[in-house]
């Protein structure tokens, strides 16, 4: 009984196949070791940022509202609330 050995017929094929064949195995590794390092330094990076917006807001640098948008802060403001006004006329009536 013959055992089979690995990559007894490489040198037997033709150039062609080799210059095909070999790419065509590497280049989805390369391809997907380069975006997944992409992606850790990606999260990595965003890591960081979160922690130096906690540091600085509890070491009270800064507050919440140094990082809010001026759209919604402004929006907070009670100015631009809609109250609920009572004609003093008209007391209110109690039904028993």
């Amino acid at each position: 009984m013959s055992r089979v050995i690995i990559g007894n017929i490489f040198l037997q094929q033709p150039r062609w196949k080799v210059f095909i064949g070999v790419p065509l195995i590497y280049l989805p590794l390369v391809t997907t070791v380069s975006f997944a390092i992409l992606g850790v330094l990606l999260v990595r990076m965003h890591l960081n940022i979160c922690r130096r917006y906690k540091y600085k807001i509890l070491l009270g640098l800064c507050t919440q509202m140094d990082f809010t948008p001026i759209s919604i802060q402004q929006s907070d403001c009670l100015s631009y609330r809609i109250k609920m006004v009572q004609p003093e006329s008209h007391p209110p009536v109690l039904v028993i």
